[in-house]
């Protein structure tokens, strides 16, 4: 018979989230440095034989080497934002906890002048990425491709913006009563359904972290131990605590139970004693079996 998943003992989600949380949103923009160039797609098209639309030829305007430090910060600022918070279901916007504020803000505001300071040197060497690119793009290149250093700034941006979350009881309108209950509970019922994909989104991380510590185990003696697998595990047992909204004392223990068995795993030992490999995996698979009722 299936085993049955627990219910959890959740707080009211209401009061739960818009005390404990907020909401958090990152917008990132950049210059892409790419231009469709729709003569070569079809001329390609055309000595192919090809049907026409069947190609897009794309070129850089500038060397990628030029790029990469800013499009380098954007994916590390990207990361750190989707693995410090949790899903919300609205507009891009997601669940910050309290307890990971500061955190979270200490980190982004490190990047976003990481990301000014990246800009700035990209729009002071422009101009000879732009001869750089004459070089590089032969006939294919077109001035009128470029923006100007101005045009080009106003093109990057870095932005993380607090709302707070909604709250039913704070809800005003000249409806009728019977309306605004509704209303209410419409909001009372999506808080509700946010918790709970949020919880469901924690055991998950939990689970797929343990979850590749135990399938590295049946890859055989060329497997190889990274110092990230564990690396990885003991980062996230740091931050489920910040990210854990409604307490939940079996997340706490379970994420206690991992630090505890997983984290003071040495994977020089995993690589070099086939013993202790087998003990290893059977910690993670004890673990992943009591994870296994509460991860959908």
């Amino acid at each position: 018979m299936a085993r049955k998943r627990p219910v959890r003992q959740i707080a009211n989600a209401t009061g739960t989230l818009s005390e404990k949380a907020m909401l958090i949103r990152l917008n990132i923009g950049q210059w892409t440095a790419k231009k469709q160039e729709k003569a070569v797609s079809s001329k390609a098209e055309s000595d192919n034989f090809a049907k026409a639309g069947t190609l897009s030829t794309r070129k850089l305007l500038i060397a990628k080497e030029a790029m990469q430090s800013v499009n380098a910060i954007v994916s590390l600022a990207r990361s750190f934002h989707q693995e410090n918070t949790l899903p919300w279901h609205d507009n891009g916007s997601r669940i910050l906890p309290a307890t990971n504020y500061m955190p979270y803000m200490e980190e982004m505001r490190k990047l976003k002048s990481q990301f000014d300071s990246a800009v700035q040197q990209l729009i002071t060497n422009y101009p000879d990425y732009i001869l750089g690119a004459k070089k590089d793009l032969g006939s294919l290149y077109n001035e009128e491709d470029y923006p100007t250093q101005a045009m080009l700034s106003a093109k990057y941006r870095f932005i993380f913006s607090v709302d707070p979350m909604p709250q039913a009881q704070d809800f005003r309108i000249s409806l009728q009563g019977d309306e605004v209950n509704h209303i209410q509970k419409d909001i009372e019922n999506r808080l509700k359904v946010a918790e709970e994909a949020a919880m469901d989104d924690l055991w998950r991380r939990m689970q797929e972290v343990v979850q590749k510590l135990r399938d590295k185990m049946d890859e055989g003696k060329d497997a190889k131990f990274k110092n990230s697998i564990i690396g990885n595990i003991e980062e996230l047992t740091e931050l489920i605590p910040r990210l854990n909204i409604t307490g939940d004392p079996v997340m706490d223990k379970m994420c206690k139970q991992i630090e505890r068995t997983l984290v003071t795993v040495d994977p020089v030992d995993l690589r070099e004693d086939d013993d202790y490999k087998a003990d290893v995996k059977d910690d993670a698979q004890e673990i992943l079996d009591a994870m296994a009722a509460y991860c959908g």
